[in-house]
């Protein structure tokens, strides 16, 4: 770490976990030094219910970080993926706060050439925000900012070239789904659908008659041979017969993903977007790493799909996918941070010569 490097933290708040990054500024990259994770408690469909929960919650993953990067930090940038996101033609009601704009774009081929949409606004309730801050004061960290979550992951999985033609991130969380078209560099269409991971383990919970704990564990290991040995272990008896197969838990998985799936569908279909998708479709968030949901997601979806992965250079042990979102966040406030730098540099420039005339 360069001594004297800016310390730059990313705090994603999600349904069922929060994650922490801490990094450096120090030399042309964001030097990975922490990061810690813990439950997610106090927060529903990626909104904060109990900011005193939340703030206990923050507490333990950002003293993780803390740990592994060895410096304090004291403010933070802040992911928001909640339910109450609303895309605004810029009138904003004053109980709303925008989060984000999305410039105008030039719509071509069924809409005509020359057809300028116009500029529009990525909103979260005022209340939802205050939520936030109170829950990062409450843990002794100061907003820096607070950044729509799709936008913090584009940082970290899509290149530039997918962000410039593009692309669709769908981000399957615990409580939400968050459905985004990117192109031409930034954010162009986004909706947030209040289902996710959650759903498929109460199913699974329901339908196979287990806790709530054990469904979702077999989801975290589903398409292993743990999940095929439980199965068996449910059989009544001792005689050595044959327990329950597989396909409960597949049919009950494949029920749910195919719900989502029409969901981001529909998403896709009310955006009335209009370009071309050469970058595809691109998942995350932990439902996006089960079994089988590429080869749904291209047959419902009809367009080539992967599922993303971020590159955590830098950093040992390498990042595991729920740090996505706080990385990009981090990554986010990096490009600030250099951006200021350029400004700061240019004034310099500019200064030396004004003063050479003399």
């Amino acid at each position: 770490m360069a001594k004297g490097a800016p310390v730059l933290a990313g705090l994603d708040i999600g349904t069922s976990k929060i994650a922490v990054v801490i990094a450096t500024a120090g030399r042309g990259f964001p030097e990975l030094i922490g990061a810690g994770k813990s439950p997610g408690v106090g927060i529903n469909k990626g909104v904060i219910t109990n900011p005193d929960t939340v703030a206990r919650c923050i507490v333990q993953a950002l003293g993780k970080a803390r740990k592994t990067a060895g410096v304090e930090t004291a403010f933070a940038y802040v992911g928001y993926n909640g339910s109450g996101i609303k895309v605004r033609d810029c009138r904003v009601t004053e109980n709303e706060e925008i989060l984000q704009l999305i410039p105008p774009r030039m719509m071509r081929e069924s809409v005509g050439a020359g057809f300028e949409r116009a500029a529009r606004a990525i909103t979260a309730p005022v209340d939802d925000i205050l939520k936030i801050e109170q829950s990062t004061r409450l843990a002794g960290l100061k907003v820096q900012d607070i950044i729509y979550g799709p936008w913090a992951g584009s940082r970290v999985l899509l290149t530039q070239a997918e962000r410039e033609l593009g692309t669709l991130l769908v981000d399957i969380g615990a409580g939400t789904t968050s459905v985004s078209i990117f192109d031409r560099g930034g954010i162009r269409e986004t909706s947030v659908i209040p289902v996710g991971g959650e759903h498929l383990a109460g199913d699974l919970a329901v339908g196979l008659r287990i806790s709530l704990a054990r469904a979702e564990n077999i989801l975290k290991n589903y398409g292993t041979g743990e999940v095929e040995q439980f199965l068996t272990a449910l059989s009544p008896g001792n005689d050595g017969s044959r327990g329950l197969p597989g396909d409960p838990v597949r049919s009950i998985i494949e029920a749910r993903l195919t719900e989502i799936l029409e969901l981001v569908a529909a998403a896709i279909n009310d955006f009335k977007y209009y370009g071309l998708l050469p970058g595809g479709v691109v998942f995350y968030g932990g439902v996006s790493r089960l079994s089988g949901l590429k080869v749904m997601a291209e047959s419902r979806l009809q367009l080539p799909v992967r599922i993303g992965s971020h590159e955590t250079a830098g950093f040992t042990p390498g990042l595991e996918p729920a740090y996505t979102n706080a990385l990009g966040l981090v990554k986010y406030g990096y490009a600030l941070y250099r951006e200021k730098q350029h400004i700061n540099e240019r004034k310099d420039r500019f200064r030396d010569k004004f003063l050479s005339w003399f």
